[in-house]
């Protein structure tokens, strides 16, 4: 039985669930068929932030991205914490005071391509939440109803389901994008690629999860109902990866380098 868990850290970032085993697959004996669940942290520029790893105490191995390759470590060689109120409620999260060096079993080049592919699956998230959020708005306002009429028939969600759509293609094409040229990168710069992609799908995921608790009123807010959920993943998925103002300014960068 394959087990999907998650590691993350807020500005530490790393992969989530299935990319964590997507991007180990050659490293990590087992991790593709599930038999051995990996998580990881993206190290490659480390600051002060606190070392956050989602579901510790379900991994059999934490991949960890330096600059100078990528490192295994045993997970119950760490020293954590549970943290009592994650930002995600949903996934049970942990702060290690401590990271071991690891043991090194790829170069920097591999710790780099890992860093690009997860990026494009984390994009892959975003838009999806970006989607989901799109269909949960317009299904409420089709089924809401105040003065004897579905929200939906009045002009202002009509715009703002409006936005909402135009948003999810963006979001859609800048995904299939980043993951057509890393496949063929012959049709364009796969970093260019997967930073325009993070960026475009990061804003519409956060704009739409938004706009869907507009939709709902007040009740998005509330337990029962999934809106706030996917703003609070959205929020965790935008710093996988560096965050969308890095990717931000590498484009800057690229674009004035090409003038």
């Amino acid at each position: 039985m394959t087990r999907a868990v998650a590691v993350t850290g807020l500005g530490v970032v790393s992969a989530l669930g299935g990319n964590v085993d997507a991007l180990a697959a050659g490293l990590v004996e087992g991790a593709a068929s599930g038999e051995v669940v990996v998580g990881g942290l993206d190290r490659m520029h480390p600051g002060s932030e606190p070392l956050l790893i989602e579901h510790l105490d379900s991994l059999d191995a934490l991949l960890v991205l330096r600059p100078s390759g990528v490192h295994r470590l045993d997970p119950r060689s760490l020293r954590a914490e549970a943290v009592a109120t994650p930002l995600d409620p949903l996934t049970p999260l942990f702060e290690a005071s401590q990271l071991p060096e690891g043991e090194r079993i790829a170069d920097a080049a591999t710790a780099q391509r890992l860093r690009l592919e997860g990026g494009a699956l984390v994009a892959a998230q975003l838009f999806g939440i970006a989607e989901a959020t799109q269909e949960l708005a317009t299904a409420w306002a089709k089924s809401r109803e105040q003065f004897g009429r579905a929200i939906g028939s009045f002009q202002a969600i009509k715009h703002l389901l409006a936005d909402t759509f135009v948003r999810q293609e963006l979001a859609r094409a800048a995904a299939y994008a980043a993951g057509a040229t890393l496949d063929h990168p012959e049709a364009g710069d796969p970093a260019r690629a997967v930073s325009s992609a993070k960026v475009v799908t990061g804003d519409a995921a956060l704009a739409n999860s938004r706009a869907c608790i507009q939709v709902y009123g007040g009740m998005g807010y509330t337990w029962e109902m999934p809106c706030h959920f996917y703003l609070k993943r959205t929020w965790v998925l935008s710093g996988l990866f560096g965050s969308g103002e890095e990717h931000s300014e590498r484009l800057a960068q690229q674009v004035a380098a090409a003038r």
